[in-house]
């Protein structure tokens, strides 16, 4: 993985994620002495465009996005950055008033966001992990769960078989099915049904082509890397056992209990249901998973590769 710090490079480029839930904030430098990159600062800010779901943005939560992409582009500022990419995503595609959003700010700060499809952030988050080093060699579903999508990509031999992004994010879900805490075995059996209506295709070509591994590209995998112990750097992975072993302890706790458990990242306690649930479905519904691996870099990464 590139290290962190502020050296002189000839070119600063900075990446803005715009996400359901998150906004992700990466700068890094570029030297023409060297190949690559040099990460020069990282920023994760907690800002949920899609708490009341993906439909529409309150004024509220403008104001919220504003104020917090501000907080970055000052970052931006601090490290003398010379270009910014800021990617709008599942919240600023799909809400009907994404434009005003959009709008108000490049009229802030001239900055143009572009809000992409489902299919060209699927495409991005395959070229960031695919950037990080993990093999695709065996066949590997690459899984991006955000707040409003959640982008699925099937790998083998290093060439893509499948991709495709849906609107099941985990803030999403929290939206479309009312909310039980702690959660009902009823409410999980909605949740599945719901899935299995949309997710039959990408389930068939897993089954299929008997796909080996998860490879985690989002913050949710932050719970399974932490709880279990994962060193993302080696690129190590889980196995079935303990992923399930951990889910099963998780979804069905209240959340006092949940925010109380060690090891559970705290700004993932509240949502780490419905996220837990979706990799939890994986595995009951794909029997050749044998594993979790969580890839280091996604779909700011993918855009660097680009770019460089």
């Amino acid at each position: 993985m590139k290290q962190e710090s502020k050296d002189k490079s000839d070119h600063r480029i900075a990446i803005i994620d715009i996400g359901s839930n998150t906004f992700h904030l990466l700068i890094v430098g570029i030297s023409s002495e060297s190949v690559g990159y040099e990460v020069l600062y990282r920023e994760r800010r907690f800002v949920y465009l899609a708490k009341e779901g993906i439909a529409f943005l309150s004024p509220e939560t403008i104001d919220r996005g504003i104020y917090n992409l501000g907080v970055l582009l000052e970052k931006c500022r601090e490290y003398d950055v010379t270009t910014i990419k800021a990617i709008g995503t599942a919240a600023l595609r799909s809400a009907g008033n994404a434009e005003e959003f959009v709008s108000k700010v490049f009229s802030k700060f001239q900055l143009r966001i572009e809000v992409i499809s489902g299919k060209r952030e699927a495409e991005l988050i395959h070229k960031g992990t695919a950037y990080s080093g993990i093999e695709m060699i065996r066949p590997c579903a690459i899984v991006d769960i955000g707040g409003g999508s959640v982008e699925f990509i099937i790998v083998s031999e290093d060439r893509i078989q499948f991709y495709e992004s849906y609107n099941i994010g985990v803030s999403q879900l929290r939206h479309q099915f009312k909310y039980e805490d702690p959660l009902s075995q009823g409410r999980i059996s909605m949740i599945y049904s719901h899935l299995d209506d949309l997710l039959s295709e990408f389930v068939s070509q897993a089954i299929s082509l008997q796909v080996e591994t998860v490879i985690g590209a989002s913050g949710p995998f932050e719970i399974i890397e932490s709880m279990c112990n994962v060193d993302v750097e080696k690129y190590q992975s889980t196995s079935r056992e303990d992923v399930i072993r951990l889910i099963e302890k998780v979804i069905y706790l209240p959340l006092y209990e949940r925010e109380s458990l060690p090891l559970m990242p705290v700004r993932r306690a509240d949502l780490s249901v419905e996220s837990l649930l979706l990799i939890r479905y994986l595995f009951l519904r794909i029997a050749s998973l044998t594993g979790i691996i969580i890839s280091p870099y996604a779909l700011k990464e993918g855009v660097i590769s680009e770019l460089i």
